[in-house]
């Protein structure tokens, strides 16, 4: 039985994931956001495994990638909190 197809949240447009994708210089968390960009696509929409195979990961760290994703926003896939940029008084 096939697992329905994995819904991405919201957090950023199809544009601005795409941006975080071709700016990003971490070569990880780049195919992070090439996972996450290639969910988020309407056309065609491709299934976990698909993704999957795409990226070299197995479905199940799919799935766990864009459920951290989904509960944390970007912050999900790069693990940088805002006070780690903030400069100590």
């Amino acid at each position: 039985m096939s697992r329905p197809h994995l819904q991405v949240a919201s957090h950023l447009s199809y544009t601005e994931i795409t941006r975080q994708y071709e700016t990003c210089c971490n070569d990880q968390i780049k195919t992070y956001w090439q996972m996450i960009r290639l969910l988020s696509q309407q056309d065609p929409c491709l299934s976990v495994k698909e993704v999957a195979d795409r990226v070299q990961f197995s479905t199940d760290w799919v799935r766990k990638l864009v459920n951290r994703y989904n509960r944390l926003g970007p912050i999900g896939l790069t693990g940088k909190r805002l006070s780690q940029h903030q400069p100590r008084s």
